[in-house]
């Protein structure tokens, strides 16, 4: 009678469960089929049931956000070395430190250093990404996503302010107003006048403007030592040009870096709410 008692009592089980399931069923949406996926759940008992539940394994999920993410900081931390290295090339290049000062490009070397601090920092939160993504540890990710997206504002801030300076009326009416004063100064002041003739030899310009700019005889560094003609553009000009060049060379290798750290910010935050699905399946 005991065992009849038994035979009697899993079938009435058997019938609830699949009751249930049924039910689960029946509850879904018309049109819409339910994935069926078999996901460990540590309930009160200490045991693992099986659940029907329409969503994919959140391990798998986790898994493939911390590679993605390790392979995006990997990567970035290479690109940071790059950017690192070109704008100190550019912040010690002999050509530029002779025009800088002289002449007050204030807001180019800003940007200069702008990108030099955020390339350090770059290198750091790309250090901190990888270790994040490996441990998994949620705090470190919420803190990698908050300085990794200031920095991110800071770097789109720094790139829009290099590539419009060249462009500004205003810097080139500086840039003009410095020149002036060079070439007033030049008649007493060696200094000036030997950096008149370095900026005119290099960048193969005269005056500011044009040679106009010189009320009495126009200097040997004004005239091609081939032809012997005096260059018809103004040094602002040139140098104007000088400057988009630089900052073309450091914008093209911070869209790409801007981008990935794009990216970067969408996975970290897609890992996190992985993480925080897979804590409530498993613990």
């Amino acid at each position: 009678m005991g065992y009849g008692g038994k035979d009697e009592e899993n079938p009435a089980s058997d019938e609830e469960t699949v009751t249930e399931a049924e039910k689960r069923r029946l509850n879904t949406p018309q049109g819409e089929e339910m994935e069926l996926t078999k996901i460990p759940v540590k309930t009160k008992d200490g045991v693992y049931p099986e659940m029907i539940a329409g969503q994919s394994d959140p391990l798998i999920k986790s898994h493939h956000l911390k590679y993605l993410l390790l392979g995006f900081n990997c990567f970035l931390t290479l690109l940071g070395v790059a950017l690192l290295s070109i704008s100190i090339w550019i912040r010690v290049d002999p050509e530029f430190w002779e025009y800088e000062t002289t002449l007050a490009v204030d807001n180019f070397r800003a940007v200069c250093v702008m990108f030099i601090v955020a390339s350090l920092l770059i290198l750091l939160i790309g250090f901190l990404g990888c270790f994040g993504a490996a441990t998994e540890r949620r705090w470190l990710l919420i803190a990698y996503i908050t300085i990794f997206g200031l920095l991110f504002l800071l770097q789109l801030a720094a790139l829009i302010m290099m590539w419009s300076a060249p462009y500004s009326k205003t810097i080139t009416r500086e840039l003009e107003k410095q020149i002036v004063k060079q070439i007033e100064a030049r008649d007493y002041d060696d200094s000036s006048r030997n950096f008149m003739d370095f900026l005119q030899n290099h960048l193969e310009c005269c005056g500011a403007t044009s040679q106009k700019d010189y009320k009495e005889a126009t200097p040997n560094s004004c005239s091609s030592e081939t032809t012997g003609t005096i260059y018809p553009q103004g040094c602002a000009s040139k140098m104007l040009a000088y400057l988009r060049t630089k900052a073309g060379i450091v914008g093209g290798l911070a869209l790409p870096i801007l981008l990935i750290q794009l990216l970067a910010l969408l996975a970290a935050g897609c890992l996190i709410r992985s993480l925080e699905t897979e804590s409530r399946y498993f613990m």
